[in-house]
């Protein structure tokens, strides 16, 4: 062994063991591990960083990509609609496209008219990596439906995070009101915003359409809306108030506009150039505070206008069956309607009056579904307006006034606004002083089909009106086994809700119904209808009806 590599304090291997190794060798080597277990850490921790909180922060487009949009859909960047680990049982998650793609490849079930979008893809569940599609049904608004296609079959998917889970009751902020939700009913583009109002926690962005309705956008392009709670109140209508001679109240009021669709219930709010402040005092107080308030003058003409209109519960008796009986006077004297405080106001968080209409006054005619139908002998681009005594509420396409349209020989009309087509016009509205009935027929509702198919024939429609009016009519004629049915006269019509063009037509045909339920037939003169119209030239039909109490 060579003496000068020995070491008289280092320990010497036995006789045939492993040489041990200097200390300062081993030192070496523990200090080389360290540092690639550092190494190789942070890099297992930058790696880690950047791929799971990049997927909680949303990417930014390329440049290329906003100038070269790709075919395929892309997801929305928002990240509340990635997967959430917040899913409740069954729950359905979706990652949705930023807009809505039509399928036309996609059919609907038999005697169906429907439109398919793709809105998104589901990720999670039984239908992962399926594409989301919304089913779009179109008549009194429209009606959506989730599904998804197994083959050429589709099924309905419900339990959508983001859909489903909207909550049903929202505090409208800085006041005691309460929103409740309502329906969809309409795509958000398609809605007349008027306002943005607040923003909620879970639903974004609120906003006030021009009808009165409070509607959010939903992550597949459609539009929610919520109604006001009134919390002074009852469920019956019952205002919770007491006026300022003490006495608390006990009658029931109408402070909805009740429409034939909606997707929520509508306030009724007095336009601005209708009410005038200076003419109402304090009438009561409510329990949460609230001041209403009641026209200063007992003769004022709104008053005059209700106490007059025989179209009111108050020229309507019972007899011994307990259905309604027209009566020529009404049940009440002047001074006895206006000691029931016909007609209350409140105004509201958006700075609207809010007229409140004692029951005992009620109207007792709404004018569901006129809808219009034009055939020019060329294509023609025109104007035209309708005016029904009571007011528009709701109309297809949007009415702002009146329509500026072009149509062609086949019935088809362009809205000249948004470009979109449509096979006929439809408003709704409400028809004041509705003309009394003296004649018409008792129906059993089972013969109600054949019954309008005559009656209409006869009236001047053709197959496919006649179609679409029983389409919508005989649903709504089911609820009695008997139903009393008139059709108003031209002069009637034209009394409550005249048309006016820009464009003259040559033949205008109007077809207005009414119909009211009753539980056992009663007597009443037929009535003779006028001789068919023929359509000659530029012709316009035009029907609708109106359910009477």
């Amino acid at each position: 062994m060579d003496e000068q590599n020995l070491n008289p304090l280092q320990p010497q291997p036995a006789p045939g063991s492993a040489p041990i190794v200097p200390q300062k060798s081993k030192t070496r080597r523990i200090i080389l591990i360290c540092v690639l277990f550092i190494l190789l850490t942070g890099g297992a921790a930058a790696y880690f960083y950047n791929g799971f909180f990049g997927l909680l922060k949303p990417s930014s487009p390329s440049p290329s990509a906003s100038q070269s949009p790709s075919p395929i859909p892309s997801f929305s960047e928002s990240p509340s609609l990635l997967p959430s680990p917040s899913l409740l049982p069954g729950q359905v998650s979706v990652q949705w496209y930023d807009e809505l793609i039509q399928d036309t490849t996609k059919k609907p079930k038999e005697f169906e008219t429907a439109d398919f979008y793709k809105v998104g893809k589901i990720l999670n569940g039984a239908h992962e990596g399926q594409t989301l599609y919304l089913k779009v049904l179109e008549g009194m608004g429209y009606s959506f439906y989730r599904v998804v296609f197994e083959g050429a079959q589709e099924q309905e998917i419900s339990n959508i995070k983001g859909i489903d889970d909207a909550p049903e009751k929202i505090n409208f902020p800085d006041s005691d009101l309460v929103l409740k939700k309502g329906g969809s009913q309409q795509f958000f583009k398609d809605e007349h915003i008027s306002k943005r109002l607040f923003t909620d926690s879970v639903l974004g962005d609120a906003y006030k359409n021009e009808a009165g309705c409070v509607v959010f956008r939903l992550p597949d392009q459609t539009a929610l809306g919520y109604s006001f709670d009134l919390p002074f109140v009852d469920s019956a209508g019952k205002l919770l108030i007491t006026f300022t001679n003490g006495q608390a109240n006990n009658e029931e009021y109408i402070y909805n506009i009740r429409t034939c669709s909606s997707e929520c219930a509508l306030l009724q709010a007095v336009p601005a150039d209708q009410i005038n402040e200076n003419n109402l005092i304090v009438a009561g107080k409510a329990q949460n505070g609230a001041i209403l308030y009641e026209l200063k003058d007992t003769n004022d003409p709104a008053l005059k206008a209700l106490y007059n209109d025989k179209n009111t519960m108050a020229y309507y008796g019972t007899n011994s069956d307990g259905a309604y009986q027209e009566q020529q006077t009404s049940k009440y004297t002047y001074g006895q309607f206006i000691n029931y405080k016909p007609l209350l106001y409140w105004k509201d968080v958006l700075g609207r009056w809010i007229q409140f209409m004692n029951k005992r006054f009620d109207t007792m005619a709404e004018m569901c579904k006129p809808v219009i139908y034009l055939y020019p002998q060329e294509k023609t681009e025109l104007n035209l307006s309708v005016s029904p005594n009571g007011g528009i509420y709701h109309s297809e396409p949007y009415y702002g006034g009146g329509w500026n349209i072009e149509v062609t020989p086949d019935g088809i009309i362009t809205d000249l606004k948004t470009g979109k087509q449509y096979e006929s016009l439809l408003w709704e509205g409400y028809g004041l002083h509705y003309p009394e009935i003296t004649a018409g027929w008792v129906v059993k509702r089972f013969d109600i089909d054949v019954f309008l198919r005559e009656k209409l024939a006869v009236l001047g429609l053709n197959e496919k009106e006649t179609a679409d009016f029983k389409a919508y009519w005989i649903e709504k004629l089911s609820e009695k086994p008997y139903y009393e049915i008139a059709f108003l006269d031209r002069v009637q019509i034209d009394a409550l809700a005249p048309l006016a063009f820009s464009i003259t037509p040559d033949r205008v045909i109007r077809v207005i119904m009414t119909a009211k339920g009753l539980d056992m037939p009663i007597p009443i003169p037929e009535q003779i209808l006028p001789k068919t119209p023929q359509r000659t030239g530029f012709t316009v039909v035009e029907w609708g009806g109106a359910l009477l109490k």
